[in-house]
């Protein structure tokens, strides 16, 4: 198989892979199609579509590079939708960092088993990607890390089917990568997305519409969906576990239906010893501090959502995010810093959006309340054009039972914490039960915040 899209001028060998269980890759000497990877699909259909594509592939010479009918959609095709910070600069290969950053378009399924596929050139870690169809989960997509196969030292594209359809007519296909940028090794912690392709069974159609409402989430590995396909105990591999989708913020966004960015960095805060999230917030593409700035200015939200903060307080914590405890004045002092610098990115704009911050997070996630408020009242009297708002986990209630529950406390208390319970994933995080507990409580305050 060769890729669709030229790069370097030349039309790369691929790999194809399907259900993440399935690659297909044609030898360099020879034509022959040999299956390296073997097992269950969830899908027949998408087996026997993906079968069709490489038969099809390879009896059909060079594919016409300048197509863009409706079976390719290059990069900068606008009837490709994007979610959160994509860097466009370069017109054959988009590139995404951030967790819940992705693209969907509509497709016509002009008969059953109908597959759209996605040219991805993979991150030095890998990439989990979430694939929905009109709305509901079809499948993950894994972007194995690849090694150099040109010997040249070039990534090469690799085509990956994302999800067929059982019915033909219309339909929407979107892909979001829930996994955050792991090695933060500058560019090489970035997925490349080099467009969608229909080599049988339908021709794409309009960009789909987005959402009126737009919310920025700024924060931690509760906003990344560190573990939150884990559970107690267990492994916390990222591109088995982690998932930017089943998080408070995201269900807090699609009970608004709301448009979503999302910059979040697990075991980051804003002190510079923890470190601080301040340092990656304004680029584009986050770690990769060579590369662009994000334009405030192209995507305005209604809101900024933050709960960053515990990992600034710890005392202790297991694993990686070991730190001793730190906080008070000096928390106080960055906290606001980071607010300063998320009002000087929107100064300017015709209607800034508000800041909200949420209180609620795993572990130990309450230390930082207070300092947060204090933070707040402090950033309210600077007069930068924006206003912040307070939530909180268990609103009212002094004892806060629903943070004691998904936390796995002493019943009653907020004491002797082990993270255990079935509303947590793994390394003590909420899985997508705990984080609902938490959305449950912040979506009636911020939406009168709102007033939505």
């Amino acid at each position: 198989l060769f890729s669709s899209a030229p790069v370097g001028g030349r039309h790369l060998p691929l790999v194809v892979r399907v259900c993440s269980s399935f690659t297909f890759r044609r030898g360099r000497a020879s034509d022959e199609l040999t299956a390296v990877e073997m097992g269950a699909c969830p899908n027949r259909m998408l087996l026997a579509a993906a079968l069709a594509l490489a038969r099809t592939s390879i009896a059909s010479s060079t594919p016409d590079t300048t197509n863009t009918s409706g079976t390719t959609l290059l990069p900068t095709d606008p009837r490709i939708t994007y979610t959160g910070r994509v860097d466009r600069t370069n017109p054959a290969l988009a590139q995404l960092a951030w967790v819940m950053t992705g693209a969907a378009c509509t497709f016509e399924a002009t008969r059953p088993g109908a597959t759209v596929s996605a040219y991805f050139v993979s991150p030095k870690d890998g990439a989990r990607l979430r694939v929905m169809i009109d709305g509901v989960f079809f499948a993950f997509c894994d972007v194995a890390p690849e090694p150099d196969q040109d010997g040249q030292g070039a990534p090469t594209p690799v085509l990956y089917g994302l999800g067929s359809v059982r019915t033909s007519g219309n339909h929407t296909l979107e892909f979001f990568k829930v996994t955050e940028d792991n090695t933060q090794k500058k560019s090489k912690g970035v997925l490349g997305f080099g467009g969608f392709a229909i080599l049988i069974g339908g021709t794409f159609g309009p960009a789909p519409p987005t959402a009126t409402r737009r919310l920025e989430f700024i924060g931690d590995s509760d906003t990344a969906g560190w573990c939150a396909d884990g559970h107690p105990g267990g492994g916390d591999k990222p591109d088995t576990v982690q998932d930017g989708f089943e998080t408070w913020a995201m269900q807090l966004a699609r009970n608004c239906s709301a448009e979503v960015m999302v910059e979040a960095v697990s075991g980051y805060g804003v002190m510079p010893a923890t470190p601080a999230i301040q340092s990656v917030l304004d680029f584009t593409l986050g770690f990769d501090t060579d590369g662009p700035k994000w334009n405030h200015s192209a995507w305005v939200p209604d809101a900024v959502v933050i709960l960053i903060g515990p990992n600034d307080e710890m005392r202790t914590r297991p694993g990686q995010h070991a730190r001793a405890r730190r906080g008070g004045s000096h928390f106080v002092e960055d906290y606001l810093q980071l607010l300063t610098q998320v009002a000087k990115g929107y100064a300017g704009v015709p209607v800034p959006p508000k800041i909200v911050h949420v209180c609620g997070g795993s572990l130990n996630g309450l230390d930082p309340c207070s300092d947060i408020q204090k933070a707040n009242e402090r950033f309210n009297k600077l007069g930068l054009g924006m206003t912040g708002y307070y939530t909180t986990i268990d609103p009212g209630d002094p004892k806060t039972p629903h943070w004691s529950a998904i936390n796995g406390c002493r019943p009653g208390t907020t004491d002797h914490c082990k993270g255990m319970s079935k509303y947590n994933g793994c390394d003590g995080h909420y899985n997508s039960v705990g984080h609902g507990v938490l959305a449950g409580d912040i979506i009636p305050q911020f939406k009168h915040i709102m007033g939505w």
